[in-house]
């Protein structure tokens, strides 16, 4: 008896016949719990022994040594726990198992809350099987005070209507609860709380990322912090219901109520203050620990406000009539208050968004929108399911016996779908902005830019106007040598591409742009120079992700050209103001475009044109607001470019923009750009400026070439004369490095300029799955006629027939875009490679490239695998950031990959005197 006591606990109460009774009669949660609790402990302890080991042996005696004196009692100890813990976990799950059975409704119970549950796992695939979805789980960590108030509150306004959502089910399915029925009455809590649970989970695993633990023990502890602070929070409102209130037991059962309160009380208090002790000596991030509060409280807040709402005892079975009748009408007046209130917030929400999304994204973030539309959508969903049943039954008290409230339900969708598509019929939803009202860039340093997109040059024409401006500056370093004209091709990846371009060009910046070489530039005649970087790169062409970087640095560049300070590295001090490109990149751009998303897009399907915005408009706001310069992006996209035509004395060359973006209907490329797109270049290419009459915004430029799919709308490219062209979406879609436009600018330079230019070509990259084996590329490899290895395919749920049939078209199409992209990307390298017997595959013609007195130069700088993944989408977390800046990541990238290498042969190949010759390097000051 004492030995089963010590094992699993003591009987309660008087077993019944049946199996599941003696089980329920045996087995009880409150002794198993602990025991399992603490043979986790143990078993941790015993099986991780290091980080404690370490510990004892700096601060008490060498156990170590002990350890190995009693080898192998240590393992044999570690296994015994790993079997008591398995015992434990298969106790509680037989107990668990019986329950269900008993509660034999349960399938009914959960098909009556299928609404909410189902919002919940969209919610949790968002969150944690998307990789932009765990950087906002990141954000969380971010928040100040202000904005974990507003957390708290998001996350009981979603909870409720998940609550709402699951009552409203629950009492049309069971119209008549009993005491009992425990589930019936905490089954919608606990589908509510699943968006605390949820949150504090994308917490815990955003900790993980954020943090650098390297014992197993401290890695889990990390991880279920926030989760069993949530748990504990659940158990404290229980019991305290349980306490307080006297029809949810006697008065036994009262006390007990009451001592596990205080000891779930208890726990969540020491574990918050273990977190604020881990706080103190700075092993975790700041912001966990007011995340977890946060979290914690708005939980207990929800709970308590559910609890007080049904505060009620339930109707026995012998209730009579009148009481049941009564107590009906009181539910229905309940779930109608909840219903209009959680619905009024909504249209608060959705008011203020339509009037500016901007603000709204800005101030709150992309995490907490997402929560507050998760909440919405349940919210009118609930709305719409009351004045449908409220309509049926008042259609059959009427005498129309067959009206239901599915049927109301099927008119509300019939009246949805007739303004749907009288509204697509008569109006565009996603226009690409003209420039119709947009402003020029400020030109105080009088550059004289270009008026009018009929006004471009030709490449041709820019690449005379470049050799004009470069060539006096590299000579006066390097007389009589070929100039090197530098093309940058750099690929799609979302924020991680846009951040690494970025980053990249801050680091040539730094290179190229230093005391010493401007020195040595000036002493040979050159007073007035930028150092090499900027004369000497004649144009960047980008794609997606990687457009948006260059964007940022054309923006950056102007801004420095105009105020005079350094585009230099973001961790790097330079004397005076300075514009840093990667700071237009640090705001939250996705917030603005899920608001809109949500509360505008998603509802203008079914309304008349208010003149609103659409998401694609907000993301480009976003990025012009988040700008460190006063919304600069917005300023027309030809204004940031000189008009070469006039004196060369009156303007310094601008690196040209060729974004790369697609059209929809015909998958050709579509270019923006300051130079004419003519198709003797360009092979079947469309003008973007052309096709559209207008100039755009740089903004707006931008964005068309990174037209995400379902977070950016396909932008329809309309005339100011109101005549369609089709629609332009991502430039990934059909060629996601820019090694295309890259290679075609280089053949026509070759043409215009001969041997008197030397074509430089970097490309960046932002896949961190590139390996040398398959997409990072590199000049002249040697493969020694070897084929290519045969693909190793591993097995996939979509590798099953049926599945495969329907996956097949679409992994095919996203693969061979991958591969198009890969094979320019080679084709480029292999056009740059001094071995004249390397192919030039399918990308173009190498017979011009190869005619120049000093080879082509081809390099790849790439953002090779990782331990710490980069997102996709549009928004960084502080944390991401701060290890993108760090030495150890995107700063460290450069180190990795051979990119160290790379990147001082390209900066050795641009002209950084490596050491600066002797007849510059005498007349430095």
């Amino acid at each position: 008896m004492m030995i089963r006591s010590f094992l699993i606990g003591g009987w309660d109460g008087n077993a019944s016949a049946s199996l599941n009774g003696w089980i329920s009669f045996g087995l009880h949660y409150r002794a198993l719990l602990p025991r399992f609790a603490v043979a986790l402990v143990l078993f941790l302890l015993l099986a991780e022994p290091d980080w404690h080991h370490s510990w004892l042996d700096q601060h008490y005696f060498p156990i170590n040594q002990l350890l190995a004196a009693l080898d192998p009692l240590p393992h044999l100890a570690a296994a015994f726990a790993l079997l008591v813990l398995a015992a434990y976990a298969s106790l509680l799950s037989l107990r668990l198992v019986t329950d269900i059975v008993e509660f034999g409704r349960l399938g009914r119970i959960v098909a009556a809350m299928a609404l909410p549950i189902g919002v919940m796992g969209v919610a949790t695939y968002l969150l944690f099987f998307n990789d932009q979805g765990r950087e906002l789980g990141l954000g969380l960590m971010d928040k100040k005070i202000g904005q974990f108030a507003v957390l708290f509150l998001v996350l009981i306004y979603w909870a409720v209507s998940a609550w709402l959502s699951a009552r409203i089910g629950l009492n049309r399915a069971f119209p008549e609860p009993e005491h009992h029925q425990v589930l019936l009455f905490w089954g919608p809590r606990l589908v509510g709380v699943i968006a605390h649970f949820l949150a504090a989970c994308s917490l815990s695993f955003a900790a993980l990322q954020a943090t650098n633990f390297t014992h197993t023990v401290a890695n889990i502890a990390l991880a279920v912090t926030a989760p069993i602070a949530i748990v504990l929070a659940v158990s404290f409102v229980w019991f305290l219901e349980h306490a307080l209130l006297p029809h949810r037991g006697n008065a036994e059962q009262r006390a007990r109520a009451r001592s596990n309160m205080q000891m779930a009380a208890f726990f969540e208090v020491m574990l918050l203050m273990a977190v604020g002790f881990a706080l103190w000596r700075e092993t975790i991030p700041a912001g966990l620990f007011r995340a977890i509060l946060a979290i914690s409280l708005s939980a207990i807040g929800f709970l308590g406000v559910i609890s007080w709402l049904r505060r009620r005892p339930p109707l026995g079975s012998g209730a009579v009539q009148e009481h049941r009748r009564r107590d009906t009408i009181a539910e229905a007046r309940t779930s109608w208050m909840c219903g209009l209130g959680l619905t009024a917030i909504m249209v608060g929400g959705t008011l203020a968004i339509w009037i500016s999304p901007m603000w709204v994204g800005g101030h709150f973030g992309s995490l907490v929108i997402a929560f507050f539309a998760f909440g919405s959508f349940l919210s009118g969903a609930n709305l719409l399911d009351l004045i449908a049943d409220a309509l049926a039954r008042d259609c059959r008290r009427r005498g129309f016996t067959a009206i239901h409230r599915q049927t109301v339900w099927c008119v509300f969708v019939g009246l949805l779908v007739a303004p749907a598509i009288l509204m697509s019929a008569t109006r565009t939803y996603h226009p690409v902005r003209l420039c119709g009202q947009c402003k020029p860039a400020p030109d105080k340093a009088g550059m004289s830019a270009i008026a009018k997109y009929d006004q471009r040059p030709t490449v041709t024409e820019a690449v005379e106007a470049w050799y004009q401006k470069a060539a006096p500056i590299y000579h006066s370093l390097y007389p009589g040598e070929p100039v090197p004209l530098f093309i940058i091709a750099t690929a799609g990846g979302g924020i991680r591409a846009a951040y690494w371009t970025a980053t990249v060009l801050e680091k040539l910046e730094a290179e190229l742009d230093n005391a010493a070489i401007e020195a040595a530039m000036a002493a040979a005649g050159q007073p007035d120079n930028d150092g090499l970087m900027r004369p000497l790169l004649f144009a960047i062409s980008g794609v997606s992700g990687g457009s948006v970087g260059a964007a940022a640095y054309a923006a950056a560049v102007h801004n420095h050209l105009e105020k005079k300070p350094k585009v230099a590295p973001t961790n790097e001090t330079t004397v005076g103001p300075k514009v840093e490109p990667t700071t237009y990149l640090e705001g939250d751009l996705l917030a603005a475009g899920l608001a809109s998303l949500a509360f505008i897009d998603i509802p203008s399907n079914f309304l008349p044109d208010f003149g609103q915005i659409d998401r694609g408009e907000a993301l480009e706001r976003s990025f012009e607001q988040q700008a460190p310069d006063n919304g600069l992006l917005a300023n027309s996209f030809t204004s940031f470019f000189p008009e070469i035509r006039l004196s060369p004395d009156s303007w310094k060359w601008r690196p040209a923009l060729l974004l790369n973006a697609t059209h929809q209907e015909t998958g050709r490329r579509i270019i923006t750009s300051h130079l004419k797109i003519d198709q003797d270049t360009f092979v079947d290419s469309y003008d973007a400026l052309k096709m559209l009459t207008s100039d755009v915004r740089l903004s707006t430029a931008a964005h068309n070439s990174a037209r995400f799919t379902y977070i950016s709308p396909a932008g329809d490219l309309i005339d100011p004369d109101n005549k369609p062209h089709g629609f332009v979406i991502d430039g990934g879609y059909f060629e996601n490095y820019g090694a295309q436009t890259a290679v075609e600018l280089a053949r026509a330079a070759i043409k215009a300029k001969g041997n008197a230019i030397r074509p430089v070509i970097l490309q960046i990259s932002s896949d961190p799955t590139m390996v040398v084996g398959k997409t990072l590329v590199r000049q002249c490899t040697d493969h020694r006629g070897e084929a290519l290895e045969s693909y190793q395919a591993n097995p996939h749920w979509w590798n099953l027939s049926l599945f495969n049939e329907l996956s097949a078209p679409m992994i095919g199409i996203m693969s061979v875009r991958e591969a198009h992209g890969f094979t320019a990307v080679t084709g480029l390298a292999h056009l740059c490679c001094e071995d004249q017997s390397k192919p030039a595959l399918d990308i173009g013609d190498a017979t011009s490239l190869k005619s120049a007195t000093r080879q082509p130069l081809f390099f790849h700088l790439a953002m090779c695998a990782q331990e710490q993944s980069f997102p996709l989408g549009w928004v960084l977390s502080d944390q991401t950031r701060e290890r993108l800046k760090g030495s150890d990541t995107l700063k460290g990238l450069l180190t990795k990959c051979d990119n160290d290498d790379q990147l001082s042969k390209l900066v050795r190949a641009l002209g950084k005197p490596v050491p600066l010759p002797s007849k510059v390097a005498t007349a430095r000051p």
